[in-house]
């Protein structure tokens, strides 16, 4: 089973399930779970994903529908129903998988700086190669200038945390949902900060006008560490939108 924190887990409403972003753990989101449990009453559980926090790294190769088949095992062995999933970036991605499957345990979704989009155009990755092409490669092995180009220039922190998780991480970034969004059927909450430069704001404006139920919230001062920054003001938008006061 994966690692887990869980507050009110003995109520008896519809559970929350909080999934963090790639290279995060339930520390990441911990503040969130924290500020969340003083709101609601529903069960809240935060998954270490596998291969992150204190959750075993995956033997195979990992895609997105791999992530969301072990987050849906944790779900199936504590017997959680109409439960609500809450996702940050890489978290947000594995809720668009349930919600595209339509997986019928799933109640309600918050979406918070969530990958799933296709990217306007891959200009980074063409950059890259170029950049590869005139580097010679005992340069291109140097850790302080491999560091500096996925940081600084093509601005893939994800890349550089990744470890063991390389080769998964390379396939699932080119996995997108853009052509199944319509077939959502759950309420979703889209919660965006404004100043992500990892997962731009039209992004999240194009999940709204793809997902037919969907509700779009802003946060100007927030940037892609959003719920990591200000769990506050994410609790309460939440708590909010669970009870009907944000339509």
């Amino acid at each position: 089973m994966l690692n887990y924190l869980s507050f009110n887990e003995t109520s008896k409403i519809p559970p929350i399930v909080i999934l963090h972003g790639w290279g995060g753990s339930i520390k990441s989101l911990k503040k969130l779970g924290e500020k969340l449990k003083n709101k609601v009453s529903n069960p809240i559980y935060i998954l270490d994903l596998p291969g992150f926090g204190l959750s075993p790294l995956p033997q195979k190769l990992m895609t997105t529908e791999d992530y969301k088949n072990s987050v849906k095992h944790f779900m199936q062995e504590k017997k959680l129903q109409n439960t609500i999933l809450i996702g940050h970036s890489f978290g947000g991605k594995i809720s668009l998988s349930f919600a595209t499957s339509k997986e019928k345990n799933i109640s309600k979704m918050i979406l918070i700086n969530s990958s799933g989009i296709k990217p306007k155009n891959n200009l980074k990755k063409k950059f890259a190669q170029i950049i590869k092409t005139i580097i010679p490669k005992t340069l291109q092995k140097n850790n302080l200038l491999k560091k500096f180009f996925y940081y600084y220039v093509l601005r893939e922190r994800d890349y550089l945390k990744a470890g063991e998780l390389k080769q998964s991480l390379s396939q699932i970034v080119n996995e997108h949902f853009d052509n199944e969004l319509a077939n959502t059927e759950i309420p979703v909450l889209i919660i965006w900060g404004v100043k992500d430069q990892y997962v731009p704001l039209w992004m999240g404006e194009k999940l709204q006008n793809f997902i037919p139920n969907s509700t779009f919230i802003t946060v100007d001062e927030g940037g892609h560490d959003l719920p990591i920054k200000h769990p506050e003001l994410v609790s309460e938008i939440i708590s909010n939108w669970l009870k009907n006061k944000i339509k």
